[in-house]
């Protein structure tokens, strides 16, 4: 019987709203989830790389003033640049969701180049519209990279809901692992199959560790939720750093 319960971290900024349903679907994978405000990392007060997992969680990061995860990108980048260091030397799990998702690829760490430089980009959706659905379908891939988050998923559909307005994905796509697609296993960009115009839902990084998603498990966890689809997806995260 498995008793050990990994530290997951889910950085909050001003704006971030997705918190408490990141950290009710963490409890429920068996995780000891903590919110953490990311002003105390920058005050040395705390870090990031005490997780044994961080959670990117959804939101308004900054109210997207300065584009949307932009704000978080700069402060990974260049003001917490020795903790960021050693998350990735320790290769502790990361996970984006929504504006999570937007962060991680301003920050370089998916879809990258060489140096880490961001190729890839969240653009409006193709809607110009914030598309706020509650159902939308997801195929679950299984990269050849072995992506930790969604290990075992391969062709199965999630049915999850979905609320940005920033998230068809632009740039260098080759560079991106897709790890879920919307509508079918091959993907669609019909709308509204697909909210933003892309049949790329989540992607990874080349390591299988860093996976960012733009619909929302985080709110399909349970019979409250309207069933647990999202569930095994955190599941994944919690059980490959046992």
């Amino acid at each position: 019987m498995r008793t050990h319960k990994p530290r997951a971290i889910i950085p909050w900024v001003p704006g971030t709203n997705c918190h408490l349903e990141t950290q009710r679907a963490l409890e429920l994978a068996g995780a000891r989830p903590e919110v953490l405000p990311l002003k105390l990392c920058l005050l040395g007060r705390r870090r990031l790389d005490e997780a044994d997992l961080i959670i990117w969680p959804g939101g308004f990061g900054h109210g997207d003033h300065f584009g949307t995860g932009r704000v978080q990108a700069i402060d990974l980048r260049l003001r917490l640049s020795d903790q960021l260091s050693r998350v990735l030397e320790r290769r502790i799990p990361m996970l984006g969701i929504c504006n999570g998702f937007q962060v991680l690829t301003a920050a370089g760490l998916i879809g990258a180049g060489p140096a880490r430089e961001p190729t890839v980009a969240l653009d409006f959706n193709q809607s110009a519209n914030f598309e706020h659905w509650y159902n939308v379908t997801v195929y679950l891939h299984e990269p050849k990279v072995r992506c930790i988050w969604t290990k075992g998923l391969e062709g199965v559909p999630i049915v999850i809901p979905t609320a940005h307005g920033e998230g068809r994905p632009v740039g260098d796509l080759d560079r991106l692992h897709i790890t879920g697609t919307y509508g079918t296993e091959e993907g669609t960009k019909e709308y509204p199959a697909s909210p933003n115009g892309s049949h790329i839902a989540a992607a990874c990084d080349a390591t299988g560790l860093i996976m960012g998603i733009m619909p929302h498990p985080d709110r399909r966890v349970d019979k409250l939720r309207g069933g647990d689809d999202g569930l095994a997806i955190f599941r994944n995260g919690v059980d490959a750093v046992r």
